[in-house]
């Protein structure tokens, strides 16, 4: 899939309603494919919306940007390198409305990675059944990016989404949290070695770098960054508790 036009990826953790959300933007204009070099199946569909076109990929589900299985791998890969032909110029995020806490800790790790976000909040009919009260604005504050009501089963809020989504160009003014100082020396190590600009996508190369397809077989990368001995799995613990302390307390 060439680059023709502008890719937004719709992302989000497994069962946040973010397939019937793909199936209503894009109707009978979507494909199915591969990935490069995996069987993962690849969903994409053009969209079109006041007059502007995008192309719109469903990336695999996952609760993280710490990759274990072969579909988060191809997440992970897919927004880490610039070069990949699927390198999305915006992020569409699901949230799910009914376990919100489990849904926000993916949308702070793009949102450090530069990209801009637009959170569209789905399964409020789910979040009210459970009881539960979502003050919106508040969220809305502390995310800190656009966010829309979206209904995935009958397409409300979807147009707006998508409205934002193409007119968003802008990242969020300063990330959630600072890059661990656990693994400084490695991010910036990184940082320089690929010459990167965003130092959370260094942190997450750093931790991940022998399974990434930008760095696996670069020679002697792992030498020249200081990554032999590099603990990444204390590295990933850090990351994800500071987010889910800085989350709750904003909260």
């Amino acid at each position: 899939m060439a680059k023709q036009q502008p890719i937004l990826a719709l992302l989000g953790t497994p069962n946040s309603g973010k397939s019937s959300i793909f199936n209503h933007l894009t109707g009978l204009r979507q494909k199915v494919g591969n990935y490069s070099g995996v069987t993962v199946d690849k969903k994409f569909g053009l969209i079109r919306n006041n007059g502007q076109e995008a192309m719109l990929i469903d990336l695999p589900g996952t609760h993280s940007l710490y990759a274990v299985s072969e579909d988060e791998r191809v997440v992970v890969n897919t927004l880490l390198n610039k070069d990949d032909e699927n390198h999305p110029n915006g992020i569409l995020y699901v949230a799910d409305a009914s376990n919100l806490a489990r849904s926000l800790l993916l949308l702070t790790q793009v949102s450090d990675l530069g990209f801009p976000v637009v959170c569209c909040v789905n399964m409020q009919d789910v979040a009210v059944n459970k009881g539960l009260k979502i003050n919106f604005e508040k969220l809305k504050e502390v995310l800190g990016v656009p966010l829309v009501l979206v209904n995935g089963r009958n397409g409300d809020g979807l147009d707006e989404a998508i409205t934002r989504a193409l007119s968003e160009t802008e990242p969020r003014k300063k990330p959630f949290i600072t890059v661990s100082h656990y693994a400084q020396k490695e991010t910036e190590s990184v940082m320089n070695e690929l010459e990167g600009d965003s130092l959370y996508a260094a942190y997450l190369t750093a931790c991940q770098f022998r399974t990434l397809n930008r760095t696996k077989n670069i020679e002697g990368f792992e030498q020249r960054t200081g990554l032999a001995d590099f603990k990444h799995i204390r590295a990933e613990v850090e990351d994800k508790k500071e987010r889910i302390s800085t989350l709750q307390n904003l909260l």
